[in-house]
C-alpha cells in the first residue's frame, strides 16, 4: 500500500510544482524590456526588468510616484512601464511647464524638464490613474 501512495506521490509532486510555476509566469511575474528613454534617469533604454503584479492585483493600490508595468490600452500586446502621476479624483494640472497636483507644485526634476507648456486642469476619474508619457 505504501508503495503505490509513494508513486502517486512521486508523480503529483512534480506536477504540482510545473502548475505552480505556470501560475507564477502567467499571473505574477512580467518581463519587460525599456524600449525608450521616456523613464530615464531610472531606467534606461535597454534595460530589462521582471516585475511582481501580484502584489497590486491583490493587495494594494498604486501610490503616486509607483513604477507600473502595464498593457498599453490600443493595442494590448505592448507593455508600457511608466511613473503613476495623478490619483483618482486628483486635480493634475501643468503650468508653464511646472506639474501641480491638487493645486500644490510638485518638484520633481525628472518630472519637471519634460513637461512643458500648459494642460489642465484635469480631474482623475475614481477607478483611473494618470500616467506621464513623453
Amino acid at each position: 500500500m505504501k508503495s503505490k501512495n509513494s508513486k502517486l506521490i512521486k508523480f503529483i509532486y512534480p506536477l504540482l510544482v510545473i502548475l505552480i510555476l505556470i501560475y507564477v509566469y502567467k499571473y505574477v511575474i512580467i518581463n519587460a524590456n525599456i524600449p525608450t528613454n521616456s523613464m530615464q534617469p531610472t531606467l534606461n533604454p535597454g534595460d530589462k526588468i521582471i516585475v511582481n503584479q501580484f502584489f497590486y492585483r491583490y493587495f494594494a493600490t498604486p501610490k503616486r510616484f509607483d513604477v507600473l508595468v502595464f498593457k498599453f490600452p490600443e493595442n494590448e500586446s505592448m507593455l508600457y512601464v511608466k511613473r503613476v502621476i495623478g490619483l483618482p479624483k486628483d486635480k493634475i494640472e501643468i503650468k508653464e511647464g511646472q506639474l501641480y497636483i491638487n493645486n500644490e507644485k510638485i518638484n520633481e526634476s525628472y518630472l519637471n524638464e519634460n513637461f512643458q507648456g500648459n494642460y489642465g486642469p484635469y480631474i482623475i476619474p475614481d477607478d483611473h490613474y494618470f500616467f506621464f508619457r513623453r
